[in-house]
């Protein structure tokens, strides 16, 4: 499996990269109406270079494959996580850290959460991951996973 904390890191930069690259004349236009937040990383985005860019994506269909063949060999139907790291956040200024959803993200895999309880009331989840374009079949094993929590 590769390095969690190298794949955030190529994550984060396709992430701000295509950002930069998709906002760069909206950006230029309207950058005072941006969030401070999106302006750091649309800033940041446009400093990455295309082989930059081109090398992280790489490591998308690369992650992809390797898990599609852990898959396989283990005879995986759906892969189940924690959805985060604890609860949700309280209040409305944050929907959490997503590094929990982020590897099957940067694969390309469809992945769904489903509530299952709280902790100090606030709400913690089941993060169900399916196979590369097997969306539907994931839809099929959450609904029944939901029935039994």
């Amino acid at each position: 499996m590769q390095d969690f904390a190298a794949l955030r890191e190529r994550h984060y930069l396709i992430t701000a990269a295509e950002a930069a690259r998709v906002h760069a004349s909206w950006f230029a236009q309207y950058r005072d109406l941006y969030h401070f937040k999106t302006v750091e990383l649309l800033k940041r985005g446009a400093e990455i270079t295309d082989a930059q860019l081109s090398q992280a994506l790489a490591s998308c269909s690369a992650l992809r494959t390797e898990l599609a063949q852990v898959t396989e060999r283990e005879q995986i139907d759906v892969w189940l996580s924690p959805a985060a790291q604890g609860p949700a956040p309280a209040g409305l200024d944050s929907t959490g850290d997503p590094v929990m959803n982020l590897p099957w993200t940067h694969a390309g895999l469809p992945v769904l959460s489903l509530p299952s309880g709280t902790i100090n009331g606030l709400p913690v989840g089941l993060q169900l991951t399916g196979g590369w374009q097997a969306d539907e079949l994931l839809l099929k094993h959450a609904v029944a996973v939901e029935k039994i929590i």
